[in-house]
């Protein structure tokens, strides 16, 4: 009798080896993260406003805001690489002072400097909702990357923090009088806030809220923007021009090319430029981050005060208390 080996295997393994072919479909590739840049320089608009244009912030959206302290409102715009134009205003809080935007660009926040609130305004219908209160009048605000917290100074040196979904006050930190400029770096945990009358920069744990470092600076410390790596502050001093500010070890560097008065500053997206504003002479001034050595200025302006960047770099808005806020491309 002759046995018969068995053939299952064999078989499966023909069926495997002679089946159709499969393919593979590559996963799909990482986002590119949107390239940054900064303007070519240029003035490329002006658009006239009335009522002391003063504070301006931009969401990624392109939509942007301005605060017009004489008038008690803000008007709303929409800006692009090509196009400027203004959409609308909303009536806010007396004289308000600066203006944040969350990073989707759904809610507005002003500072008011009488009457001790905050005013929070819906972007899409353009209409103020509700009010938060401050211990004293507002100066200048800042909304977390994270959208989570929002952070507000005011006259008498009171940094506030608010809880954006509720609007409460979760926190007040002393961080020195006339507290105008403030700077995140949430990478790190840090939000830096500067006083006029102090002269210092107060570093606080954002997870905290603890003072964990004061700075002495130069004189009338105003706008403050901090590097990427969390290294570097820079300053716009109206006693020095434009002050460098190491966090490690607190040494400064005073850069007086830019010319004393310096009041607004904005570092660009791609860290490339700094954009100052001189009040009283009317300027502009761009300086390359990395020379610190003054590019270019503009001058005759109407009393530009505040600087803001759109997301991408391309554009600068720029306010001008005499009633013309410019675009610089």
């Amino acid at each position: 009798m002759t046995l018969t080996r068995p053939v299952i295997a064999l078989a499966v393994g023909l069926l495997v080896g002679c089946g159709a072919e499969t393919t593979t479909t590559p996963p799909p590739p990482d986002p590119v993260a949107p390239q940054v840049t900064h303007p070519v320089g240029v003035i490329s608009a002006t658009l006239p406003l009335t009522g002391r244009p003063h504070g301006v912030a931009v969401a990624a959206s392109g939509v942007f805001y301005i605060s017009q302290i004489d008038v008690d409102s803000v008007t709303r715009g929409e800006v692009d690489s090509l196009t400027q134009a203004f959409t609308g205003a909303a009536h806010v809080g007396a004289a308000p002072a600066h203006v944040a935007l969350t990073p989707n660009g759904n809610i507005a926040f002003t500072t008011n400097q009488f009457g001790n609130t905050a005013s929070v305004v819906d972007v899409p219908t353009n209409l103020g909702t509700s009010e938060v209160p401050l211990s004293d009048g507002g100066f200048n605000l800042l909304v977390a990357p994270d959208a989570q917290r929002l952070y507000l100074t005011t006259a008498a040196g009171v940094l506030h923090v608010v809880n954006v979904s509720t609007l409460e006050v979760i926190d007040t930190i002393g961080v020195g009088a006339a507290a105008n400029g403030l700077a995140i770096d949430a990478a790190r945990d840090r939000v830096f806030v500067s006083s006029i009358a102090a002269n210092q920069v107060t570093a606080i744990n954002t997870a905290t809220n603890a003072v964990v470092r004061t700075y002495p600076v130069a004189g009338k410390p105003q706008r403050i923007a901090v590097d990427s790596v969390g290294a570097t502050l820079y300053i716009a001093s109206e006693a020095v021009g434009l002050e460098v500010l190491d966090l490690v070890s607190g040494a400064r560097t005073p850069v007086p090319d830019v010319g004393q008065g310096a009041v607004g500053l904005a570092l660009s997206p791609d860290e490339e430029v700094l954009y100052l504003t001189r009040p009283p002479a009317g300027e502009v001034v761009i300086v390359d981050r990395q020379t610190l050595q003054v590019l270019k200025r503009f001058s005759g302006l109407a009393r530009p005060r505040n600087v803001a960047f759109t997301v991408d770099g391309r554009v600068a808005i720029v306010t001008g208390e005499g009633g013309v806020v410019y675009f610089i491309r």
